[in-house]
């Protein structure tokens, strides 16, 4: 830990010297590291930089589509430091001026950012927060987007866009990516008698190997039809005991002490999964299998997922500073048994739908391995 603090002081004292004259100096500090880094691992190493204020991108008014029958809902706290959410939301009001943007938060948020984010042009719904959290805190997620749900239902928006109060978009004409691919992949007609509308779009989780752990969708975004969006949170609260973020820590260093399957531990931590296996058992069938064949089967059928970089979506959070990891795209612990990098990009999602992946039962055998073999961090 001296090292790492030791690291911290030399490097914030560099940038401090080199920004003092011009801040794009960073530009060269940071080039330089990437090159040094090269230099001694001999892997590549390059950065990339986000504008922290909405101002400072460009928008280009000639370009922007007419996306008003779609609502942004933006659910969870809102972020405080450099104004997270509130860039976000002047963003989106740039992107799209015409589109419902809707803030569902807490009642005891911050006054004064409420206030902000009003002015900014967003639609502001507060919710009393739940006293039982649930599974990683699923219950807020639930309330939070039920009342972002029912704001934009009331407005009557056709579409939902619904992402986190932590995360932002920054690439433009997201709304219309998301609109063209639902048209251009409708539901199958074999496959319509289910309750399903249109597809629901998901972005890829940060968890190695996702398209072998059964129904482990993320749940940072979702972009459908208002109705689906709504039947996809039709779950009741989780009645699962509140804890802190070190009791969390510590009950699943204890659950990981077990060694269980890789399968069982994520069906027991993983809120992702139980909000999608709700929504299957309640709008696709009641004949719910936990098996990869069934899974791959309903993501190719009902769903379409796509990349964090196709989107531009950014979360300030873990591994930010590392995201060939946060992404999958580079991991030292992957191997032949683990296909930590398979994960449902819409690359991955295009070939599984056009039949080049292809399901085989060995496939099986992944999420039933122990989770030893993932060497997970807690």
């Amino acid at each position: 830990m001296k090292i790492k603090h030791t690291v911290e002081r030399i490097t914030d004292f560099f940038f401090s010297i080199v920004t003092k004259k011009d801040r794009h100096y960073a530009d060269i500090l940071m080039r330089d590291c990437c090159m040094s880094y090269e230099k001694e691992t001999g892997d590549y190493c390059s950065y990339r930089k986000r504008s922290g204020s909405a101002e400072n991108l460009i928008v280009h008014s000639g370009m922007l589509s007419n996306m008003s029958d779609v609502a942004i809902v933006i659910q969870g706290p809102l972020i405080l430091d450099n104004h997270f959410t509130l860039n976000t939301v002047k963003l989106y009001k740039r992107y799209y001026p015409g589109c419902k943007v809707i803030v569902s938060t807490w009642n005891d948020s911050n006054k004064n950012e409420i206030d902000s984010l009003k002015t900014a042009g967003a639609d502001i719904v507060l919710n009393a927060a739940p006293d039982i959290f649930g599974l990683g805190n699923m219950n807020f997620q639930i309330v939070s987007t039920k009342g972002g749900i029912q704001c934009a239902d009331d407005a009557g928006a056709g579409y939902i866009l619904k992402t986190r109060s932590d995360q932002r978009i920054y690439k433009p004409h997201m709304l219309e990516y998301f609109k063209t691919l639902i048209d251009q992949f409708p539901i199958k007609q074999e496959v319509g008698s289910a309750k399903q509308k249109e597809r629901i779009i998901a972005v890829q989780t940060t968890v190695g190997g996702g398209m072998f752990i059964p129904y482990f969708i993320a749940d940072f975004l979702y972009f459908g039809t208002v109705q689906d969006i709504r039947n996809l949170f039709d779950i009741e609260l989780d009645v699962s005991p509140n804890r802190t973020k070190d009791e969390r820590r510590i009950w699943l260093r204890d659950l990981l002490s077990s060694n269980p399957r890789i399968g069982d531990y994520y069906n027991i931590t993983a809120p992702e999964i139980k909000i999608v296996k709700n929504y299957i058992k309640k709008y696709i069938t009641e004949n719910l299998e936990d098996t990869v064949k069934e899974y791959w089967d309903f993501v190719s059928n009902y769903l379409i997922t796509v990349s964090w970089d196709d989107i531009g979506l950014f979360w300030p959070k873990y591994d930010r500073y590392n995201e060939s990891k946060l992404f999958r795209t580079y991991s030292k612990n992957d191997n032949t048994d683990l296909y930590l990098q398979y994960n449902w990009t819409f690359q991955n999602w295009l070939l599984l739908n056009q039949g080049f992946f292809k399901y085989k039962p060995e496939f099986e055998k992944y999420y039933m391995q122990t989770c030893d073999k993932l060497n997970l961090k807690i």
